[in-house]
């Protein structure tokens, strides 16, 4: 389809009517005219053309042109790029927020005593004694290996059944590894059986813990 070119049009009548005048302007030199005739014509065609040129320049006004490449209409809002696979979220940008940390987990009943028992080192080669004292819904219990340390222990899971018991020394007099994780777990006899494994370390230890008198 041809795209209306108002220029084109414009230089074509500018130069159809410059054309005309010259052969007015020669007929009357011809005719041999007075000058004041002839200034009064050659006035009247130049007042033609910047009429004819103005008119078209209006006119030219109401014709659409083709936008350039990129450009959009007047009056139309260009569309925002998001990224590939979905539309962008004004919230994509800022951090997601943290939910409050769960309340401190605590001792169940079914725990709830005073236990005593040996810590019996895997292979033989050495045991201890120990002693718990638990309290049905505390955060925190303490453990007492006699003549050697004093420490806590707190429940970081609780795993069906057991208890992951996290073991920190508070009072040391001899050796004693810490942290330590205590799998904590209540026998159908009443009694505790846990396993101890040190997180420093290359053995793991294992005891079965009695109510106290």
């Amino acid at each position: 389809m041809s795209i209306f070119q108002p220029e084109l049009l414009i230089s074509a009548a500018v130069l159809a009517l410059v054309g005309i005048a010259s052969n007015v302007v020669a007929g009357m030199i011809n005719q041999k005219l007075p000058p004041v005739a002839i200034r009064v014509l050659v006035a009247s065609v130049i007042g033609f053309l910047v009429v004819s040129v103005v008119v078209a320049a209006v006119q030219d006004d109401g014709h659409p042109r083709p936008a350039s490449p990129g450009s959009a209409p007047s009056g139309v809002t260009p569309p925002v790029e998001t990224p590939s696979g979905g539309a962008a979220s004004p919230s994509a940008d800022r951090p997601a927020s943290r939910s409050p940390e769960s309340a401190a987990l605590t001792f169940p009943a079914s725990f709830e005593g005073s236990w005593e028992g040996t810590l019996e080192q895997t292979g033989g080669s050495g045991s201890w004694d120990m002693w718990v004292t638990i309290a049905a819904g505390s955060r925190a219990a303490t453990v007492y290996y006699p003549g050697l340390c004093t420490g806590t222990w707190s429940v970081a899971r609780i795993i069906g059944e057991s208890l992951e018991i996290r073991e920190r020394i508070t009072t040391k007099v001899k050796f004693c590894d810490s942290p330590t994780t205590v799998i904590l777990r209540l026998r159908s006899n009443g009694d505790l059986y846990l396993d101890y494994v040190p997180d420093v370390g290359t053995y793991v230890a294992s005891a079965v813990l009695t109510a106290s008198a």
